[in-house]
């Protein structure tokens, strides 16, 4: 099993430097003010490289005014050799022209109806065919790989599904590599911050929070009605609230499952009590 360990944190950065762990991605999907500076990004890049260790970064969907710097920082990527991008923003993508470092796809362009919560319901009056469909990968189809290869990807990052596995095999046979997200399912990015928000906090004072990889739990326990009688909220029941209990994560929603992965696992560090429990299960998955 190739494993690797997402963190947003410097101090985690560090402490897997000293790890067993080979690849250590760092950087955000959902939130630019997350992107270390170029000045630190070379830092990082030669910390990993002199523990032998592959560096990725991950980046996320950009505003027009974040988008030149995003492309500076991926340019120095490739000036060093086991370096990797994860790119969630299809104008980045279109511009990034790599020699050496490694590109791969994540979960902000990629997924499958699966994800969804009540998906079941979605599709339970569709045809059979619509119904598989929603089950695999937007991108396992000849077109979009034939995309992939255009713009040198090397493979997809994407939650775990059972009814997933048909796909994943598919495109590993066209040479697309995938790795999956451990225990976890990805549900939506907001552009307003709910973390920020919760807290009531501004940028830059939101940054130092979501480095030290806090999540907090949400279910949906209430739901905005308008009828004949007015507007107002109504109570959600409890199976309502049980299939809608999510976690933020930043601007990050998502939602955990019952573990399940391939063979190329993603852990992150907020998932578990602490790095050395991550390390554990690590070494109970190997």
């Amino acid at each position: 099993m190739e494993i690797e360990i997402r963190v947003k944190s410097y101090v985690l950065f560090n402490m897997l430097l000293e790890s067993e762990c080979k690849r250590i991605s760092f950087g955000s999907e959902g939130c630019y003010y997350l992107l270390p500076s170029e000045t630190k990004l070379r830092e990082m890049v030669v910390a990993a490289k002199r523990k032998n260790k592959i560096f990725k970064l991950i980046t996320p969907k950009v505003t027009e005014a974040a988008y030149t710097a995003v492309l500076s920082l991926i340019k120095v990527l490739d000036e060093y050799d086991n370096t990797e991008v994860t790119i969630n923003d299809w104008g980045i993508l279109n511009q990034v022209k790599l020699k050496k470092a490694k590109i791969y796809i994540g979960h902000m362009l990629n997924w499958t109806m699966e994800a969804c919560p009540w998906h079941e319901n979605i599709m339970r009056d569709e045809m059979e065919t619509i119904k598989h469909l929603g089950e695999v990968s937007n991108f396992d189809n000849q077109y979009k790989i034939e995309i992939l290869r255009k713009y040198n990807v090397l493979g997809i990052e994407t939650d775990y599904h059972e009814s997933a596995k048909e796909s994943f095999v598919n495109m590993e046979k066209n040479g697309i590599e995938i790795f999956t997200h451990y225990n976890l399912v990805s549900l939506s990015f907001s552009r307003t911050c709910p973390t920020a928000k919760y807290h009531n906090l501004t940028f830059p004072a939101c940054v130092d929070l979501c480095r030290d990889e806090e999540k907090i739990d949400i279910s949906l326990s209430k739901i905005w009605d308008s009828n004949e009688t007015g507007q107002h909220y109504l109570e959600t029941d409890e199976d309502v609230k049980n299939l809608c209990r999510f976690k933020i994560d930043g601007n990050w929603i998502y939602r955990d499952v019952e573990k399940g992965s391939w063979d190329k696992v993603i852990y992150h560090v907020r998932n578990f009590s602490d790095l050395v429990n991550c390390k554990e299960i690590m070494r109970e998955e190997k």
